[in-house]
């Protein structure tokens, strides 16, 4: 079980951070392969793994691009319309990963670690649909405040990809050495 959510970090944070040197150094393909596989241990036991596990194989071939091409930087509108969508379909991906952390810590009954996972989890969701919501106005909008909303959003969204990773931490931590899968 720790393997997994191991898996699961690390793929996240994949995902998370990019390092580039002409190229990703860090590409989230194998990010996205490296939750496949943790959630493919998890499914044996969880069913949400499954619905994750899915997601993140369609992710390894959309993101493909994002090796080469820093989405996040260029103003062509296809590949904003590119950009926006690896938005929406991570979020799907995260989205089925707390579901599945949501039935781990369940299954532990540990009801401080529940509470979290679920606070966590709403936060995360709601804090990202607002700014992909935000975002999608961005380009017919002018302003310094607008600016500024945009960068809180962004700010917001950081932290809580941060507060995600720490949790998935937690969990991998807290998760007790018997519990099989």
């Amino acid at each position: 079980m720790k393997k997994a959510l191991n898996l699961l970090f690390w793929g996240y944070l994949f995902v998370f951070v990019r390092i580039e040197l002409g190229i990703d150094l860090l590409p989230e393909p194998l990010g996205y392969f490296m939750i496949a596989t943790g959630c493919l241990t998890l499914g044996k036991r969880f069913p949400t793994a499954k619905k994750a596990r899915a997601f993140a194989i369609a992710m390894i071939f959309v993101s493909f691009p994002t090796i080469f091409i820093n989405v996040q930087e260029q103003t062509h509108i296809l590949l904003n319309a590119y950009s926006t969508l690896l938005m929406i379909l991570q979020l799907i991906v995260v989205f089925f990963i707390f579901q599945l952390l949501i039935e781990i810590v369940t299954a532990v009954d540990n009801p401080m670690l529940i509470n979290r996972t679920e606070r966590t989890f709403k936060i995360y969701i709601i804090a990202n649909l607002i700014f992909l919501a935000a975002s999608t106005f961005t380009p017919n909008t002018a302003g310094d405040y607008w600016e500024m909303i945009i960068l809180s959003l962004m700010l917001i969204a950081f932290i809580m990809d941060i507060v995600f990773l720490v949790l998935l931490r937690a969990i991998r931590r807290d998760i007790p050495t018997d519990l099989n899968i």
